[in-house]
């Protein structure tokens, strides 16, 4: 058998290049591996990567505590949060709604023998305050006051009842007055000056009242507004009466007469 080494055969040079190769190979010792150089490195690395950490957790931990810690302070002031929007509840309509005001309406004037007069329809669609019902009238059914303010020589007739002894109560709006009436002023200075009001029919547009001297004494009818109180007034001097009032539309045509101008015949 043949060496491995070196034998028959064998060329002698490349036999010398072996043995010189492997000479050469048990004379050099390998490195040896930097273990602690790496293992230093290594934690030097590892150490580097906790310090950002800890360093971006700290600045992360510090911008959330400004909102916080300010939040949670006196709420003096909110930073990166948008203000608090508080909504102020709007008070019911009710709360700043006053009784209804009274509507008004002249409904005549002039002057007769001398004396002036004139007479105003107020209408309360409340009872206003300080007014007190008659006794044995229902609390519920009449809720609204018509007054007939009427005025002679610059005084009011009737102030002797009070501030009340010209009104009528009314259940509503619609409910019209259709109760005539004169008014006598017998204070001095207003020389027994008498007024009449009178609450015409549907469509009446105009009245003319004749007294029993024959004089005729013409009136236009005024509305008061948002309601269905409808009158006209006349003055009379002291001594007249009236003969009958005759009521009449736009178009000139009679609707009514009264004899005496007053639904018993009176006036």
């Amino acid at each position: 058998m043949t060496s491995p080494t070196g034998g028959p055969g064998r060329d002698p040079v490349e036999q010398r290049l072996r043995r010189t190769m492997e000479h050469m190979a048990a004379r050099h010792e390998p490195a040896p591996v930097p273990m602690q150089r790496i293992l230093r490195a290594s934690r030097v690395r590892r150490t580097r990567r906790r310090t950002l950490t800890a360093a971006a957790a700290a600045c992360l931990l510090a911008g959330l505590a400004v909102p916080v810690a300010r939040l949670t302070s006196d709420g003096a002031r909110r930073v990166d949060m948008p203000p608090a929007v508080t909504a102020t509840p709007s008070p019911h309509p009710s709360a700043h709604l006053s009784a209804p005001a009274a509507v008004s309406a002249p409904i005549g004037s002039g002057t007769v023998a001398g004396v002036p007069w004139s007479v105003t329809l107020v209408y309360y669609p409340r009872l206003p305050a300080g007014y007190v019902r008659p006794d044995g009238l229902g609390t519920t059914v009449y809720r609204s006051l018509l007054c007939k303010r009427t005025v002679v020589a610059g005084i009011r007739v009737d102030r002797q009842g009070g501030q009340w002894a010209d009104c009528y109560l009314l259940t509503g709006p619609d409910d019209p007055d259709d109760g005539s009436a004169l008014f006598t002023a017998s204070t001095p200075g207003q020389h027994d000056t008498r007024v009449f009001i009178g609450h015409p029919v549907a469509g009446t547009t105009h009245a003319v009242v004749t007294l029993h001297d024959g004089h005729r004494s013409a009136a236009r009818v005024v509305d008061v507004p948002g309601t269905a109180q409808r009158a006209y007034a006349v003055a009379l001097a002291a001594g007249s009466s009236i003969a009958y009032t005759q009521e009449y539309d736009a178009s000139g045509h009679l609707l009514k007469t009264v004899p005496g101008g007053l639904p018993d015949g009176g006036g």
